[in-house]
């Protein structure tokens, strides 16, 4: 990931993500799905996310160093997952389907700038 790019896609195979913000800083990260537009997700490094404050389900995404898929599944409100596994977590809207597990994701960016910053 360079650090200017502010914007993907993830793709295996197939599947495709819906476009995530990779927040850059601690007002970003703090916002999570509630600072990005409808239809859109986000990308964290991280190995854990929650959903508190949430009004609905979200696809969450464990993601190995490596780019493995480790797992992904929906996550209803007020949900915790820790994965010490995981070197990112990608948080889907609840409508989106995941990606199979196992796959190596390849991060496509789309935007190197977020529109304001």
């Amino acid at each position: 990931m360079g650090q200017t790019t502010t914007a993907v896609v993830l793709t295996a195979g197939c599947w495709r993500s819906a476009p995530l913000l990779v927040p850059r800083g601690f007002r970003q990260r703090l916002a999570g799905m509630r600072g990005v537009p409808p239809g859109w997700g986000v990308l964290l490094r991280t190995a854990s996310v929650h959903t508190f404050g949430m009004r609905r389900p979200v696809v969450v995404i464990g993601i190995s160093g490596s780019g493995g898929v480790r797992w992904a599944r929906p996550m209803p409100p007020g949900r915790v997952v820790f994965d010490p596994g995981s070197t990112w977590i990608a948080e889907l809207p609840g409508a989106a389907a995941g990606p199979p597990s196992g796959p190596a994701l390849r991060v496509v960016p789309i935007l190197d700038r977020w529109p304001g910053l």
